[in-house]
């Protein structure tokens, strides 16, 4: 059986975790508001370098995930429970803390979520009009190109070549 203390250190390590990666979730919210600025003002440029960094901190949340999960299920077996809501509050206090903190990166993906899913469609209203503009250029383009055959036509026309 292992001892409180091991299980008490496992959580100060999962508590520690959980602390980086809210502070990554916060970093990559402020960026996803950034972008909607940019898109806005349609600095593309600037909304790819932001979309550069947003995939560097989600990388660095993906291996504090692997790292949170090897522990958790850890502490679970240790503990032999299936879910943190199972795990004793009352013998473990720091689990409160874990939980608050879980909570808080929950309720920031889904703000995040939701301010991202507004980029996209501001980007697909973006797209819809890039393609309609893209449509009329085709059609100019037709009527210069029938109008350049055309103008070949007529000047055989008029002119003798055979001289």
């Amino acid at each position: 059986m292992v001892d409180i203390m091991e299980n008490q250190n496992i959580i100060k390590k999962l508590i520690h975790i959980s602390k980086e990666k809210k502070a990554l979730m916060q970093n990559i919210f402020d960026l996803t508001n950034r972008q909607r600025r940019f898109l806005e003002l349609e600095k593309i440029e600037t909304v790819l370098k932001q979309i550069d960094l947003k995939d560097k901190y989600i990388s660095e949340v993906d291996e504090l995930d692997v790292k949170f999960y090897t522990l958790f299920n850890e502490l679970k077996k240790n503990l032999a429970v299936d879910s943190i809501d199972k795990m004793d509050v009352e013998k473990y206090p720091q689990m409160k803390i874990l939980k608050d903190i879980v909570k808080k990166i929950l309720k920031l993906t889904e703000k995040i979520k939701i301010v991202d899913n507004q980029n996209i469609n501001m980007l697909k209203q973006d797209m819809d009009e890039i393609r309609d503009k893209l449509k009329g250029v085709k059609k100019g383009q037709k009527a210069t190109n029938a109008y350049g055959a055309y103008k070949n036509q007529i000047s055989s026309m008029f002119f003798d070549k055979k001289k």
